[in-house]
């Protein structure tokens, strides 16, 4: 036999060897995420809601502070809450004479 030969045979679909491999990472993964999942919930505890009108205080995304204080205005389905800022601005007035806005 020539080694031209010896390799057609021995040959593996690559696509076979790829997926194999992505199924391997995918599962191992998940058991990563469920093992994170089980250690955190060793030590967690469920968070009280907020109520309507409660004032709370929210972090600032890119200083990582808690320096914004706004009050509960509504509550949704899964812990998320709409809250008034003092800053934020009141409603604009619709304009009646047909000016329009710049």
């Amino acid at each position: 036999m020539a080694v031209q030969d010896l390799r057609a045979t021995a040959r593996v679909d690559p696509t076979y060897v790829w997926q194999k491999k992505t199924e391997d990472c995918d599962r191992r993964a998940a058991a990563r995420d469920k093992n994170d999942k089980e250690r955190y919930d060793q030590h967690a505890r469920p968070l009280p809601k907020f109520s309507t009108d409660q004032q709370v205080r929210i972090q600032d995304p890119t200083t990582h502070r808690w320096d914004k204080v706004g009050v509960v205005m509504g509550l949704g389905k899964s812990r998320d809450y709409e809250v008034r800022l003092p800053s934020m601005v009141e409603e604009l007035p619709i304009p009646t004479t047909g000016a329009r806005w710049k």
